[in-house]
C-alpha cells in the first residue's frame, strides 16, 4: 500500500513539472525574441565612421593661429577722374584786330622787314598790359599811334594783325612759349630809315632792343 501511495505521489510530480517545464521554456522564448526586437543593429561601417571621427576630434585639437579665413573680394579703386580743361579766354575781338591792322598800315607799311611790323603790334599789346587798359584805348591814346580811324584796311596787316593778337592770347592764357619777336617790357618804338628802333623807356636810361628773339616769320 506504502508502495503505491509512493508511486503516485512521484507520478503526481512528474507531471506537475511537465507542467511547469513549458511554460518556463515558452517565458524564456519570449523575453528572447522581445529582447531582439528591441536591440538596434549598428552596422560596422557606421561604428567605423563614429570611431575615425571622435580619434580626429580627440586627436586634432583646434588651432586658432593656423585657422585662415577667405579674403574679402578687393574692389578695384575708383578712378579718378581727369579735370576738365578750362575753356580758353578770349583777350581781343575782331574790332581790336581791325585797329591793329589800321595803326601797321600808318606806322609801318613800307616796312619790308615781316618781324618789323609784328614788333609795333606787339609794343600795342605790352602797352594794354603795362596799363591794364584795352587796345581800343592804347591806339587811340593822344600824341601816342598814327590811328585814324578812315584809314583802309588791308588783308595782310589784317592778317598779321591777327596773327600777333592770337600769340599774345595764348600766352595769357598760360601758354609759355608763342613766338614773340618783342618782350614785354619794351613799348616804345621810333622810325629812322625805313626801320622801327624799340627801346623800354621813353627817355632817359633806356635799352634798345638787339633783335635776338627767333622770328617766326619768313623775314
Amino acid at each position: 500500500m506504502r508502495k503505491r501511495i509512493i508511486a503516485l505521489t512521484a507520478i503526481i510530480s512528474f507531471g506537475a513539472f511537465l507542467a511547469i517545464v513549458p511554460e518556463q521554456i515558452h517565458n524564456d522564448s519570449r523575453k528572447k525574441t522581445i529582447k531582439q526586437e528591441c536591440t538596434v543593429m549598428i552596422p560596422d561601417t557606421y561604428k567605423v565612421s563614429v570611431e575615425q571621427n571622435t580619434e580626429d576630434i580627440v586627436g586634432q585639437p583646434y588651432d586658432t593661429e593656423t585657422t585662415t579665413t577667405e579674403p574679402l573680394d578687393e574692389q578695384p579703386p575708383e578712378a579718378i577722374a581727369e579735370p576738365a580743361p578750362q575753356p580758353r579766354v578770349a583777350y581781343y575781338t575782331e574790332q581790336d584786330a581791325i585797329d591793329i591792322a589800321k595803326t601797321l598800315w600808318r606806322e609801318c607799311g613800307g616796312v619790308k622787314s615781316k618781324t618789323e611790323q609784328a614788333r609795333v603790334a606787339w609794343t600795342i599789346v605790352n602797352r594794354a598790359d603795362a596799363y591794364g587798359c584795352t587796345i581800343s584805348e592804347v591806339v587811340r591814346a593822344k600824341g601816342q599811334y598814327a590811328f585814324k580811324e578812315n584809314t583802309k584796311v588791308y588783308d595782310s596787316m589784317l592778317e598779321l594783325a591777327n596773327d600777333v593778337l592770337e600769340r599774345w592770347n595764348l600766352e595769357k592764357n598760360g601758354q609759355a612759349e608763342v613766338g614773340r619777336v618783342l618782350p614785354k617790357e619794351y613799348i616804345y618804338f621810333a622810325g629812322r630809315n625805313g626801320h622801327n628802333y624799340f627801346r623800354n623807356k621813353f627817355s632817359g636810361d633806356f635799352t634798345y632792343w638787339d633783335y635776338s628773339l627767333p622770328s617766326p616769320y619768313d623775314n
